[in-house]
């Protein structure tokens, strides 16, 4: 007959039990801390994907699709069309940032719905030719980036030279271009723009608070050269950063023309879809 077991024998046993279940909890404690650490610092890294323009429109009653350049008027007329709901869009300048909210609902039986809107250029400020309007579509989720967006660029009369410009597999000819050029595609891609006469890039500019005659260069300017020479004939790789280049004529009367930079690294659908 097998003796009743020690109730000292026990009371260790139940000891030792605990100790190892308090050691396990703490461990899983600790390692769930450094997971959620690791974690948090992943969400926490900054996206570097910068997607295509692909919401399409019309810029007074003319279509367009991720980019375009209206005239130098100081009233333009915008329209979206969209068979998705759109919660909300946000147009974005220099100069002011505007939430729409409900912009097109469809319901039970979607179609193509429009929502139009006048832009007025504050004068002095987004009349200026370096103001451009980026409006972008946004989801009802919040925090998400846009779904869609557009850029758009207005002529000035301070930037009137021709050029032809050479982007994206597009090339309307010599001259085709006037005053204000957009080129927007993939990043790493070369690209160029032809002048009919020498130019000069502007830039860079004296610095008024220094006393060395040291300068600097123009806010978020291209890197580029001209590879001809002549200096008719601009080369430059698409950064990863959208960026501006000012050229002038050589001979006057000076004529200038200004080239925005658009680059994309990830290919978007024109519905949204990646």
């Amino acid at each position: 007959m097998k003796s009743a077991r020690d109730p000292k024998k026990r009371i260790d046993d139940m000891n030792w039990f605990m100790l190892i279940f308090v050691t396990a909890a703490i461990c899983y404690f600790i390692l769930g801390l450094v997971g959620c650490a690791s974690t948090n610092s992943s969400q926490a890294t900054t996206d570097t994907k910068v997607y295509e323009l692909t919401l399409s429109g019309q810029l007074d009653g003319q279509p367009f699709v991720g980019h375009a350049i209206g005239s130098a008027a100081p009233s333009h007329q915008l329209v979206i069309s969209s068979t998705d709901d759109i919660p909300y869009v946000i147009n974005q300048t220099c100069h002011r940032f505007e939430k729409h909210e409900k912009v097109i609902t469809q319901g039970w039986f979607p179609t193509e719905k429009q929502w139009k809107f006048n832009y007025i250029q504050a004068s002095t400020i987004e009349d200026t030719g370096d103001c451009p309007l980026r409006t972008c579509a946004y989801s009802s989720t919040v925090g998400a980036p846009p779904v869609q967006c557009f850029v758009i660029d207005f002529k000035n009369p301070k930037y009137q030279h021709v050029a032809e410009n050479i982007c994206n597999g597009s090339d309307g000819g010599p001259g085709s271009a006037v005053g204000t050029l957009q080129c927007h595609t993939k990043t790493g891609l070369i690209e160029r723009v032809r002048f009919d006469e020498p130019m000069r890039l502007a830039g860079p500019i004296q610095n008024p608070a220094a006393s060395d005659g040291s300068t600097y260069q123009i806010p978020d300017q291209c890197s580029g050269k001209f590879i001809d020479n002549n200096n008719e004939l601009f080369e430059y790789i698409m950064p990863a950063k959208e960026c501006y280049a000012i050229f002038y004529a050589v001979k006057p009367p000076y004529a200038r023309l200004k080239l925005h930079v658009i680059p994309y690294t990830e290919p978007l659908m024109t519905n949204g879809g990646k």
